[in-house]
């Protein structure tokens, strides 16, 4: 039976929405218009009951196994960084603290980096969302921007050949003459392997930081730009940093920093192949699916599995009752996605979904 289902509108209050990193991270990793809907929205369950919003299921046990053990990753990379370095290290607590970022910059003299550096994109939300490209007729729809936190600002002196990224995400080559210092934003993944949500996420924290010092940064503009040398420090050994670091030449800082920088390099991002997908999804995702699921109803929204996607709380909420396995290529297109439904229906099976 290909009887179209039915779509009922949203007629309660809608419980509060907010976007932060991690909700832009997975949806490039599912590719879900459904899965992003219910996602920005905050997990308020008797909110989202009143709703009819369905509510995120628990999470499993080895979720919280894998963010801890993420975070034991960092802090570990933090005093390793704040033992051999200790001059060249911004912090609080040994990283377990957010810094003050405009505070932490003032102070800077020397390359430093600045462990867990907080800003609030809300108080300039208007600017950076107009530099993105969002149309003005869709600024309202995008909901609160959560507080971004990168793991490190990597405050170092440029190099001869420099690009900035400018607040709208594009980038232009520096002066000879400019003697600012760079602003390279490091992410730390507890991964051997990164993927393109990884190295999109760094391209966002770059792009809004960029914002940030244009529009907050004030006199700091005039002393810092943001790089498009932007890093994923990965779980792998930093070979360079620690053969030096057991030296006799390793005593001088200077040359544990240039090791630093040699083994950073193997995890810099291309600035340019990811910048797009932080536009796209302000200025085309975010919008796209906020109309469809506020005028339609959430089960309107599009819903899209990729094969190497596991199982999210909001997939499950977010599973059709009329639609089977849904499966598709990263690249595919909503046609092949229709394509494919129609394809499962006429042959259901057991969903990936269901428990």
């Amino acid at each position: 039976n290909d009887t179209a289902p039915s779509f009922a509108p949203l007629t309660h209050a809608l419980p509060k929405r907010f976007v932060s990193k991690s909700k832009f991270s997975m949806y490039l990793r599912t590719l879900c218009d459904r899965e992003l809907y219910l996602s920005l929205f905050s997990n308020a369950p008797k909110e989202l009951s009143a709703a009819g919003i369905p509510v995120p299921l628990k999470s499993r046990p080895g979720v919280q196994i894998i963010t801890n053990s993420g975070m034991a990753f960092e802090r570990e990379q933090y005093d390793i960084l704040i033992s051999a370095l200790p001059n060249n290290v911004s912090h609080k607590d040994n990283g377990k603290g957010y810094v003050d970022l405009a505070k932490a910059l003032l102070a800077v003299s020397k390359p430093t980096m600045i462990l867990q550096p907080s800003f609030e994109p809300q108080e300039f939300r208007a600017v950076a969302l107009k530099n993105l490209g969002v149309a003005d007729s869709d600024e309202a729809l995008i909901p609160p921007l959560s507080g971004l936190r990168p793991d490190i600002v990597f405050a170092d002196s440029r190099r001869a050949n420099e690009y900035e990224i400018r607040p709208d995400g594009t980038r232009q080559r520096l002066a000879d003459s400019d003697k600012r210092m760079a602003l390279c934003v490091v992410d730390l993944k507890n991964v051997t392997e990164a993927n393109a949500s990884y190295s999109a996420e760094v391209c966002l924290y770059a792009i809004f930081l960029a914002n940030w010092l244009n529009v907050i940064g004030g006199d700091l503009a005039a002393k810092f730009f943001v790089s498009d040398r932007v890093y994923l420090w990965r779980h792998v050994e930093m070979p360079q940093f620690t053969m030096v670091k057991a030296t006799k030449e390793g005593a001088d800082h200077n040359k544990r920093l240039a090791a630093l920088r040699a083994d950073l390099e193997d995890g810099l991002v291309k600035y340019l192949i990811y910048m797009p997908s932080v536009r796209k999804f302000f200025v085309e995702d975010i919008p796209r699916v906020i109309k469809i699921g506020d005028q339609k109803g959430w089960n309107a929204v599009e819903y899209h599995v990729k094969p190497d996607v596991r199982r999210t709380r909001r997939h499950r909420r977010a599973r059709p009752e009329t639609t089977r396995a849904v499966v598709s290529s990263r690249h595919a297109t909503a046609t092949s996605c229709a394509r494919a439904r129609r394809q499962a229906r006429r042959a259901p099976r057991q969903s990936p979904w269901e428990y």
